[in-house]
């Protein structure tokens, strides 16, 4: 009787971490998609609000995207 316990309880502790680990949780994957930014979007951003000049932006760019 102990034993099934143990297993149900391995079992299920392994499925709520492989749930939360596939992004399958309500609202998480989305939230993430929408506020993460690219790299370039930042730099893009970055270079307009005056942050950075034209040569630190190009330099910047021209970085990201030769990965």
């Amino acid at each position: 009787m102990m034993f099934i316990f143990l297993v149900l309880a391995i079992g299920a502790v392994a499925l709520i971490l492989w749930w939360f680990r596939s992004g399958n949780v309500a609202g998480r994957s989305n939230f993430l998609q929408q506020n993460e930014d690219s790299s370039l979007e930042i730099v893009n951003r970055r270079y307009a609000q005056g942050e950075i000049d034209r040569e630190q932006y190009e330099e910047m760019r021209e970085n990201l995207l030769s990965r």
